[in-house]
């Protein structure tokens, strides 16, 4: 059954007919018992959504089936018919439901089992174990101890992105990750670009390929901080240790690194951001939207640092804790190993620290984390931060914490977290907040 802020979604979109359909968790299984029968489907559960109104809607599944728990998404599109009749020629490989993919033409609705995917192509190739070895033996000709090891799935976001780790548990390994051909151009050519410097880590470059849309990383062990936040108390040393690694990260200067953005370009995201919340709860889109434009207007070009390497997404996600301390060892040892540099570029280092501080509120609305706990930890970050760079680039930070808040103000709806509306306001609530100066309530 569709929650109320869904079922009014629904209504204000007659153009895509299977909305409703791929939206409710309920349908969505009698859907998938229907056309699967020999599956033995029992249940589902929305986990990502990508929503444009009028246009499309993507919603992944984690599905219970006689096979396991696996991966199927389906998109709705609009009822022209052009875009669901170009899913029909889709070159369908088996799945764990037994079956394909599936178009239902009368509600203009594809679905796509893994490892299907409509833009990831090299994905089900990845899961054949002789295809995945002729595939790794061309990457990593030196590397014969990757091409048969065990394959695990980290990440999946459908359509975008692929991410898994190859090797046996405790044994080195590697991540390797499949684009689609718009997010390889931009961002499969950064791994490699930055390099270890003590306190910080970096996983290492070892493949990428234009022809597969894969690159491949080395395996970085330890303790992601995002596990640690959740299961036990992470000591002040190991946030004065990010502190420092990133400072490391945003002195380097990589070769060919793509800009990030210009101050006029993020006020635009940011202004794109405020029309999509728009567009899902429309009884707070004129605060964000207003938001967004005071925001803009602060972080004007003159105030705007736009020549330094970033990491583009940093949060506790993109951290892991290392067993040995800070600068102890060669130039592969540290205390902190910061991933994932998909969406490097030149840019705002300020974008770096508050997505960081903003990530933590965001977790703190989410329960998880408690309130206090982001100045115990934030604190300590930034002054090593400050005392690495040997100049102070944090001022107004604020400004930029409240702005990556309003651009993670969706995740609760495109994760289909319960109450989501009730989150994104309070996300919203704190963005403002903290773009005024103020602390969040707790």
């Amino acid at each position: 059954m569709l929650c109320p802020a869904d079922a009014n979604l629904v209504k204000r979109d007659p153009g895509l007919p299977g909305l409703a359909m791929i939206l409710d968790p309920d349908a969505f299984t009698e859907m998938l018992q229907g056309l699967y029968p020999d599956a033995g489907v029992t249940g589902c559960v929305a986990n990502y959504v990508r929503y444009k109104p009028a246009t499309s809607c993507l919603v992944g599944y984690r599905v219970s089936c006689a096979a396991g728990t696996v991966d199927v998404y389906a998109r709705a599109h609009d009822s022209s018919g052009a875009k669901i009749e170009k899913a029909g020629r889709h070159q369908s490989a088996a799945s764990a439901l037994g079956g394909g993919v599936t178009v239902l033409t009368d509600r203009a609705v594809a679905v796509y089992p893994f490892p299907n995917d409509h833009e990831l192509r090299m994905l089900p190739r990845l899961q054949g174990a002789g295809s995945r070895r002729d595939m790794l033996r061309e990457m990593l000709p030196d590397r014969p101890d990757l091409s048969d090891a065990p394959l695990e799935t980290l990440r999946y976001k459908p359509e975008r992105r692929y991410v898994a780790r190859l090797g046996a548990p405790g044994a080195p390994g590697a991540v390797l990750k499949l684009y689609t051909r718009e997010e390889f151009g931009i961002t499969g050519h950064n791994a490699g670009r930055f390099v270890s410097e003590p306190p910080l880590r970096v996983p290492r470059g070892l493949a990428r390929s234009k022809s597969h849309r894969a690159s491949v990383v080395e395996w970085i062990a330890g303790v992601p901080l995002r596990d640690a936040l959740v299961c036990s108390e992470v000591p002040e040393s190991s946030f004065r240790a990010i502190g420092a690694a990133l400072a490391k990260l945003h002195a380097q200067k990589p070769n060919r690194l793509r800009r990030f953005s210009t101050a006029e370009g993020f006020a635009q995201t940011l202004a794109d951001g405020a029309d999509a919340l728009a567009d899902i709860v429309p009884e707070l889109g004129s605060r964000a939207q207003r938001l967004a434009r005071r925001i803009g207007e602060k972080l004007a070009s003159r105030h705007w640092r736009a020549r330094r390497a970033i990491h583009g997404d940093f949060s506790a996600d993109q951290v892991v804790l290392q067993d040995d301390p800070p600068g102890a060892g060669g130039p592969d040892s540290g205390g902190v190993a910061i991933v994932d540099f998909d969406r490097a570029g030149k840019g705002e280092p300020r974008l770096d620290l508050g997505m960081f501080r903003a990530r933590m509120e965001y977790d703190v609305i989410l329960g998880v984390l408690a309130p206090e706990k982001v100045s115990a930890y934030c604190e300590p970050m930034l002054d090593e931060y400050r005392r690495a760079s040997k100049k102070d680039i944090t001022r107004k930070l604020d400004r930029f914490t409240g702005a990556c808040l309003l651009l993670v103000a969706l995740e609760p709806f495109r994760h289909r977290l319960p109450e989501w509306p009730e989150k994104i306001e309070m996300i919203l609530c704190a963005a403002e907040r903290i773009f005024e100066g103020q602390a969040v309530a707790s």
